[in-house]
């Protein structure tokens, strides 16, 4: 009976190329509909991650966004722009020199940026050796590896962005630290800023440039 039965849950070969046919259109409809949704939502950049990568590097990315299992839920739409394994060290890794003021250490390394896609805004992950850089709307947050006393935090606030990283991404621009850093353990330091959005929209909704 269970041979019998084992059986008769089997399909046939056009069935299931049916089937494959089925889930292919699926895919690219959620991608149609997925490309849709950030055409229309997608008005604004974080002026770090415009800096931290070359135009083609970010659209480039921005073409291989694809939707989550899980989207509309789950976690934010992300891709990688570039990365540090050894394959991408020799290809598109990129190296850069930092400097960390609380310490004076300074690191020449290479560095990791994801894209990830907010509400409205193109935001980044940038990770530089032990720092780490996150933005978001009207702003970001560094972790340093390094702890400081409170009159040192206090002073900080108001104060750009490079009084506590040197990066040629931060240097000299109008990024504001925006509350006294914060300690998350012994180690790591957050510090908030403020950095204003600039205007930028998917690379398929600008009917003047050619798809990759």
């Amino acid at each position: 009976m269970m041979e019998r039965g084992n059986r008769s849950r089997r399909i046939d070969r056009a069935t299931m190329l049916e089937l494959t046919a089925l889930n292919r259109e699926v895919r690219r409809r959620r991608l149609e509909i997925f490309r849709t949704h950030l055409e229309r939502t997608i008005r604004l950049a974080s002026p770090l991650l415009i800096d931290a990568c070359t135009p083609d590097e970010l659209d480039e990315a921005t073409w291989r966004l694809k939707p989550g299992a899980e989207w509309p839920g789950g976690q934010t739409p992300r891709v990688l722009v570039r990365d540090w394994s050894a394959e991408s060290r020799q290809r598109v890794g990129k190296r850069v020199t930092a400097v960390n003021h609380a310490t004076g250490e300074r690191f020449f390394v290479m560095d990791r940026l994801e894209l990830r896609m907010g509400r409205h805004t193109a935001n980044m992950l940038l990770e530089i050796g032990p720092l780490s850089i996150h933005t978001g709307h009207r702003g970001g947050c560094v972790f340093i590896p390094q702890a400081l006393d409170e009159r040192q935090c206090a002073k900080l606030v108001g104060a750009p962005l490079d009084r506590v990283v040197a990066l040629p991404l931060v240097s000299e621009r109008p990024y504001t630290i925006i509350s006294p850093p914060v300690a998350l353990n012994d180690d790591t330091m957050a510090v908030r800023f403020e950095a204003a959005p600039v205007e930028w929209v998917v690379p398929w909704n600008r009917p003047w440039e050619l798809p990759f």
